[in-house]
């Protein structure tokens, strides 16, 4: 058996067809690669701040100032693009300063300088025209310049826990005025005023967590770490499992934000950088996942299961194999122990394709020692593992689907005796797969049981909630074996029985 595998794989390998598809892709992937690269390069140019003002000056140019409240909507605009542009200039586009200020949901500091710029811009833009401002309209004049000018001192002195302390503070006055609204009873529901407390209750966890960690509220990746913590967790927070509206899918979007909450943590805690994804490490660990080198993956599959028993046949060189002692059934299991070695490869060889180009593009061989995290809902735990680690079980979670589509061809090579077909079908099922067979709650009974549907065992590993709720691992796994045999034994049946030797 094991001369007769190992012939089958001189044979495969020999193929000179083969090594022109791998330096094909390659150069495709090498050159995904380097568009991804001048792309965010190209995003980086500009930032945050400036896009978010272009929007705003595009809204202004809607306004109409030859109304009371077009130019009420005009001058408030022009206040929030004056702010903006002034804190991005003094301090800097990616300063803890101006992301503050574009936070304005998050941090009191925008309104402290919105309330003292739109006083003096009313005071202009309305002395101007022929409208005169409303008592409604108009600023505390002493209350603005009073928080314009503790704001501007705080941000002069780069004092950013101090304004982190002030929203602290804040935070604990609202949550207790919220608490006094439950005690003596409201006009609003009471579960939304406990969210609402859940939510204050994180972002003082997300405030404090800056204050120990030293964490300013800027753009780094950690301070974007903190933020993403923040929300993933009030999302969890907000979700009643108990309720009888919920929806499948928010049981599943629950899961996911509970996972994001676990990873942010696992970084700004260990100082590690396990969720950023512009790395060589992340772009590798994504090789079996991400359909633009999944699909090599496949066609490689393909390439060879196809012709393995067909071209054999045509050539003729199939009665020589017979005539050897070996059985007819050892023959065909061993081109198919090979097909699963080639597999295998496979899936190496376009990794080693999508590290190599990275790192030549990148330069960041240390970030391959960064760890990945992955969370087990099983036991409700993080999971932290090197790369190798998490590419194994990535591959052996896709392992059905590269499989299944190799049977397909396998079989149909067999049986039919014809490499287009062989290479056509597995490829459209594929194909099928990412655009046309889209499971949903509304079609499970028809979809459930389709091999597309469980082939992928990274949607239901590690206790995850599948796309469909009656799926499961174990499901999964026995629809994907019961197809795999369904196409096998024909096709063992066929080549036993038929009379090869004479086609």
């Amino acid at each position: 058996m094991l001369k007769l595998i190992k012939n089958e794989l001189v044979k495969l390998f020999s193929k000179k067809s083969l090594y022109i598809i791998l330096i094909i892709i390659f150069g495709i992937i090498f050159y995904q690669t380097y568009s991804n690269e001048k792309q965010i390069e190209s995003y980086n140019e500009k930032s945050a701040l400036r896009i978010e003002l272009d929007f705003i000056k595009d809204e202004i140019e809607l306004e109409d100032k030859s109304t009371y409240s077009g130019l009420l909507n005009y001058v408030k605009l022009q206040t929030e693009y004056d702010v903006i542009e002034t804190i991005g200039n003094i301090y800097g586009d990616k300063s803890w300063q101006a992301n503050v200020v574009l936070q304005n949901y998050n941090y009191s500091a925008y309104d402290m300088f919105y309330d003292y710029y739109l006083m003096n811009n009313l005071e202009k833009y309305f002395n101007e025209s022929t409208f005169e401002l409303e008592d409604e309209d108009k600023v505390d004049k002493e209350k603005a310049t009073e928080e314009y000018n503790e704001i501007n001192e705080i941000f002069k002195n780069d004092d950013w826990k101090t304004l982190v302390n002030m929203q602290i503070e804040e935070l604990k006055e609202e949550k207790a005025s919220l608490e006094q609204e439950l005690i003596e009873g409201s006009d609003t529901l009471p579960e939304i005023i406990e969210n609402n407390i859940k939510s204050i209750d994180i972002d003082l966890e997300s405030l404090n967590i800056r204050l120990e960690k030293n964490i300013p509220p800027d753009t780094s990746f950690f301070s974007n770490c903190v933020e993403s913590y923040n929300q993933s967790k009030e999302q969890v927070a907000w979700f009643n499992p108990d309720s009888r509206f919920n929806s499948y899918i928010s049981y599943v979007s629950a899961q996911e934000n509970t996972e994001d909450a676990a990873k942010y943590k696992n970084d700004f805690e260990n100082n590690e950088k396990t969720t950023y994804t512009g790395d060589t490490r992340y772009k590798v660990s994504t090789t079996f996942s991400d359909i633009h080198t999944q699909i090599f993956i496949i066609v490689l599959i393909v390439y060879f299961s196809a012709g393995i028993v067909s071209d054999e046949i045509n050539k003729g060189t199939i009665k020589q194999l017979l005539s050897k002692p070996h059985s007819r059934f050892k023959i065909l299991l061993s081109k198919f122990i090979s097909i699963f070695i080639i597999i295998v490869f496979s899936a190496f060889i376009v990794a080693l394709m999508v590290l190599i180009s990275n790192l030549i593009l990148k330069q960041d061989i240390e970030s391959l020692l960064t760890p990945i995290t992955l969370y087990n809902f099983n036991t409700d735990s993080l999971m932290v593992m090197n790369l190798a680690e998490y590419l194994i079980i990535s591959f052996l979670a896709k392992l059905p689907m590269f499989l299944s589509v190799a049977t397909i061809g396998f079989a149909i090579s067999t049986l039919f005796n014809n490499k287009v077909i062989a290479s056509i079908v597995p490829i459209c099922l594929y194909i099928a797969d990412l655009l046309i067979i889209r499971p949903t709650e509304e079609n499970v009974a028809i979809t459930r049981n389709f091999l597309t549907t469980n082939w992928d065992l990274s949607e239901v590993y590690f206790g995850r909630l599948a796309q469909l709720p009656s799926l499961s691992f174990e499901f999964s796994l026995v629809i994907c074996t019961f197809y795999i045999l369904i196409f096998l034994i024909p096709a063992f049946i066929y080549f036993c029985t038929s009379d090869i030797k004479n086609k």
